[in-house]
C-alpha cells in the first residue's frame, strides 16, 4: 500500500514542472506553414505587383536564398510568375532564361526574416518581354521552392554556413505558391 501511495505522489499534475498550465509551449522549429507569400497589384500604370514573404513563426527567425524566387532581382526571367490571359488561359510570360548566378551567393542574396515580420518587394511588369493587350485581363501566380531556407538568423548560422548551403541549423526546402492576382490592361 505504501508503494501506491508514493507513485500517486509522483505522478501529481503539480509535481511536474512542463504541464503547468500558466506556460505556452512554442516550438521553435518553423514549418513550412510559417513562410507566407502574398501578391497583389498596386498600381495600373506601369503595372506593378507588391509580393511580401512574412515569417509567421512566433519566436524563430528564418533566412533564405532568393534565387530563383519572387524575390530574386532576376525573378521575372527565372520563370517564377505564371502570367496567362485570363479568358484563354494563354501562358504570355514565356521568358525562362535560367539565370545563372555565381557561387558562393553574396550577402545582399540572403533575406534575413525575423519572428513575425515581413519583406516586401515591388515588380515592375513592362518591357518587350510583356505582351500584354488592352482590355483584357491577366492572373498573375508566383510558384516554386524556397530551395534553401535555414532556421536561423545569418548571424546565429553565420555567413561562411550560408554561402556553403549548410549549417547546424538545418536547412529547409519548401514550395510555395501565392495567391492569383488579376490585373486588368487598360484601353
Amino acid at each position: 500500500m505504501v508503494a501506491t501511495a508514493i507513485l500517486i505522489g509522483i505522478w501529481n499534475r503539480n509535481t511536474i514542472p512542463f504541464i503547468r498550465k500558466s506556460k505556452t509551449f512554442v516550438d521553435p522549429h518553423p514549418l513550412h506553414a510559417d513562410l507566407n507569400l502574398t501578391m497583389s497589384h498596386i498600381v495600373h500604370s506601369p503595372q506593378i505587383l507588391r509580393v511580401t514573404v512574412t515569417n509567421l513563426h512566433p519566436a524563430s527567425s528564418l533566412t533564405l536564398l532568393s534565387w530563383g524566387t519572387p524575390l530574386d532581382p532576376d525573378g521575372l526571367e527565372s520563370g517564377v510568375f505564371h502570367i496567362t490571359e485570363r479568358r484563354s488561359a494563354t501562358r504570355i510570360l514565356n521568358v525562362v532564361s535560367r539565370t545563372r548566378h555565381s557561387l558562393p551567393p553574396k550577402r545582399d542574396a540572403f533575406i534575413e526574416l525575423e519572428s513575425q515580420h515581413a519583406v516586401t518587394k515591388d515588380i515592375t511588369l513592362e518591357g518587350p518581354k510583356f505582351s500584354f493587350e488592352k482590355g483584357k485581363e491577366y492572373n498573375i501566380q508566383a510558384r516554386g521552392y524556397w530551395k534553401v531556407v535555414w532556421h536561423a538568423s545569418v548571424a546565429h548560422a553565420g555567413e561562411k554556413a550560408l554561402k556553403l548551403s549548410a549549417g547546424a541549423t538545418g536547412i529547409m526546402s519548401w514550395e510555395y505558391e501565392s495567391d492569383v492576382v488579376t490585373i486588368k490592361i487598360g484601353r
